[in-house]
């Protein structure tokens, strides 16, 4: 594509790398002693709530669970000033077409479904996706997009889980900083050179962040920094 004249973004994700796990506690001796503590208490919390998290997949995947998702989606999208721009038909399409490549993560309390974090899987990789929740409850976000899915990745034996952009908070809880590219065709001669030299600049910072987080802020042992 860049030899065709497509321009080349890099954008920065956090992402998280299975080195081959038995289970949740042996990643958590890999951390430093308070990043490990912090999950613990974190996870501990959540436990201590009586709230029962299941992640769902297949058939199991049926309009109830769907109706209770998406209100959850648009909630989100109120809190951040956003735009819905999935409608409840684009859910049932993927439950009824990619059903085994769905893993919804699900919360309920007091037999109510308070909160879902929608995660699409391959051979290698999970992909969290969309979370909400109708209830405000400290942690339930990290045990539902970080925890469960990193769980969910040593159970399958998958390689990574990719927690999407933003969030240096992720960084605390055993992802790292990657870099994901992107290609841009802009017909426009003028444009197009005010965009390049924007991107070059940008990239320079972009590495410089993924730098500095991996290295000042990695929150793994120094025998994992190699990783």
């Amino acid at each position: 594509l860049e030899k065709k004249g497509w321009l080349k973004r890099v954008g920065l994700q956090f992402h998280w790398k299975n080195n081959n796990y038995f289970n949740f506690e042996e990643f958590l001796e890999e951390l430093k002693s308070s990043k490990r503590k912090m999950i613990k208490k974190e996870r501990n919390f959540i436990q201590k709530t009586g709230i029962i998290i299941k992640r769902i997949s297949g058939d199991d995947l049926n309009s109830f669970i769907w109706d209770q998702f998406y209100k959850f989606y648009l909630d989100t999208i109120d809190k951040k000033w956003g735009s819905a721009y999935l409608t409840r038909d684009f859910f049932s399409s993927i439950s009824k077409r990619l059903n085994e490549k769905i893993v919804l993560i699900v919360a309920r309390q007091d037999d109510k479904i308070i909160a879902g974090a929608l995660n699409f899987i391959d051979q290698n990789c999970l992909y969290g996706r969309n979370w909400g929740s109708n209830v405000h409850i400290p942690f339930l976000h990290f045990e539902m997009c970080y925890y469960q899915a990193i769980e969910h990745a040593i159970d399958q034996g998958l390689k990574f889980v990719e927690a999407g952009a933003q969030g240096h908070h992720k960084v605390k809880r055993g992802y790292l900083a990657k870099p994901t590219y992107s290609y841009h065709y802009l017909p426009n001669t003028s444009f197009k050179s005010a965009v390049s030299n924007f991107i070059n600049d940008e990239k320079k910072y972009i590495q410089e962040n993924i730098n500095y987080i991996n290295i000042t802020d990695n929150p793994f042992t120094l025998k994992k920094t190699k990783s």
